[in-house]
């Protein structure tokens, strides 16, 4: 499989000098966000790597099962209790589905509107859905989304990129992969804190710094009004050490257009009703018309 990553705008996936460094763990780590967020959206479980519940392969079990059924057979029972994005990426114990190798192995930084080629390496079966669930993670980052670091901070669009795989085809449905999620992930239940795509809200357009500040619900030196749902407002304002939960970008295409995004997302559906929007309430796209949206390419 091979990806083609095209950054509109500086893409921060590692380095500590403040530069637009390329690390392939730092690109890996927000596509397996974006992937998670899409999991739980479609009503399917994905555990956090950072999290202490996260999943972790039991080899004691998994070598009962290797001297009885023989690897295929095992690994695909055991997969059974492994969430569906350590399947794609790996977890404890489960190496990641694929080896990821960047086509020019000494490039340091990804060069806005110039193209860069991913090869990944299969390293074990995956079943067709796995696919689905990825290639539609890509559609949203390079659509509607942003990846690596610095997207929180002040004046910066940093983060835009489009992420396509080279010759892909895929027969699942939407319909499928939801079926398909319920027989993975050993019905546990999701982190309510845990990204959720159908929390997300997306608007094309782009805040301004007063703009963000008064959907925060901060004075122009930011600090907090007094309000009534607080928790909410402090999850979305972030902390030291904890980003916000909204990201505005504003850069140009290759006709040198002006495009811009902004997206976040809240940690319950109840709370999404909470927020106002302003002057942007009916242009704010959720889960349901971007799975639509993303439904309808798929069949072109």
């Amino acid at each position: 499989m091979i990806l083609v990553i095209t950054p509109k705008t500086n893409i921060h996936t590692g380095g500590i000098d403040g530069e637009a460094r390329f690390n392939m763990t730092g690109l890996i780590g927000s596509i397996r966000w974006w992937m998670e967020a899409l999991v739980r959206g479609m009503g399917g479980y994905a555990c956090s790597p950072t999290s202490e519940n996260r999943c972790e392969l039991d080899n004691q079990k998994f070598q009962q099962l290797l001297d009885t059924l023989g690897y295929h057979q095992a690994i695909g029972r055991m997969r059974k209790d492994i969430c569906p994005v350590c399947q794609f990426f790996g977890c404890g114990g489960l190496s990641s589905a694929f080896k990821w190798s960047l086509d020019d192995r000494s490039l340091e930084v990804l060069e806005v509107d110039r193209g860069a080629t991913i090869a990944l390496m299969p390293l074990r079966p995956i079943s067709p859905e796995l696919y689905w669930l990825f290639a539609n993670t890509l559609k949203i980052i390079t659509q509607y989304g942003s990846i690596g670091g610095r997207n929180p901070a002040k004046k910066s669009s940093d983060g835009i990129a489009e992420i396509e795989i080279v010759d892909f085809q895929n027969s699942c449905s939407f319909s499928d992969v939801k079926n398909w999620l319920k027989s993975v992930g050993s019905n546990k239940r999701n982190n309510q804190n845990h990204p959720d795509l159908r929390n997300f809200w997306f608007i094309d357009d782009h805040f301004t710094k007063k703009q963000i500040n008064d959907f925060l619900l901060l004075d122009s030196k930011g600090n907090p009004y007094n309000c009534k749902n607080y928790k909410l407002y402090e999850f979305l304002r972030g902390r030291l050490g904890v980003s916000k939960k909204i990201f505005s970008f504003q850069y140009k295409d290759y006709d040198a257009k002006i495009m811009k995004r902004t997206w976040g997302y809240v940690c319950d559906k109840d709370d999404f009703n909470k927020l106002n929007f302003g002057q942007y309430t009916n242009r704010v796209l959720r889960y349901n018309e971007l799975n639509n949206m993303i439904e309808r390419r798929q069949k072109k």
